[in-house]
């Protein structure tokens, strides 16, 4: 994974979205229910360096992520898929965390 990370400059959660959407494909794809819009997955994400001086506190928000799972193309899906979490994940920890 870190290999394909860095070959693709993006990082290994990336990596991991872009393979999940691959296999949510196929799945959907052999049972003919493939959508004609991406799906739209809630990811994790962790905004403990914004609040190291809250103690006890889950340091989590979430961000929703469109999986392009209606991309026949690999390449074209992988692109969709690494555009934006990188950058919805610095502008969700300016939201805060949501406390579980």
């Amino acid at each position: 994974m870190k290999r394909l990370k860095n070959a693709t400059g993006t990082t290994v959660n990336d990596v991991v979205l872009g393979i999940c959407t691959g296999a949510l494909r196929r799945y959907l794809d052999a049972g003919d229910e493939l959508p004609d819009i991406p799906l739209v997955a809630v990811v994790p994400v962790s905004v403990a360096p914004d609040l190291a001086a809250v103690r006890g506190a889950n340091k989590v928000s979430a961000m929703f992520v469109a999986l392009p799972v209606q991309e026949a193309d690999p390449s074209s899906a992988w692109t969709s898929s690494t555009k934006g979490p990188g950058g919805r994940k610095r502008s969700t920890r300016h939201s805060g965390p949501t406390r579980c």
